[in-house]
């Protein structure tokens, strides 16, 4: 943190803690850990943000998927 910076507090959070969620079928607020539907079949999926979200942020999704694997029968 820059040393000429005032901060009302630090809070330290432990990322080992954070538990992967994803929306499932069909409301975005129907969530689950990531690891109970690990190997489920898509056939399509929505990335977006929430209110708070930027173009910066779906950016660097589109750069991580850009030339990914497509299922073979995906158009």
């Amino acid at each position: 943190m820059p040393e000429d910076c005032r901060y009302e507090r630090t809070v330290a959070i432990d990322l080992d803690d954070i538990v992967p969620l994803v929306a499932v079928p069909h409301r975005v607020d129907t969530v689950c850990e990531a690891e109970e539907v690990a190997g489920t079949h898509l056939d399509q999926v929505f990335v977006g943000t929430c209110t708070n979200g930027r173009y910066e942020d779906l950016a660097r999704f589109a750069r991580i998927v850009r030339g990914g694997r497509r299922w073979p029968s995906a158009p």
